[in-house]
């Protein structure tokens, strides 16, 4: 009984590490993603001030 419930918290371990590392990479895609559209924006400002 012990050893199972040892075996479960082990898995349920692994699988928050696994669902954390997913969220983070999420993260990093979403916030490089952001960051080139803002930049993107920026240019487009500053092509706008320009003409």
């Amino acid at each position: 009984m012990i050893l199972s419930w040892s075996m479960m918290s082990k898995n349920l371990a692994h699988i928050l590490l696994s669902v954390l590392l997913y969220i983070m990479m999420v993260m990093r895609s979403v916030n490089i993603s952001l960051s080139s559209s803002s930049s993107l924006f920026q240019t487009h400002c500053l092509f706008e001030q320009r003409y």
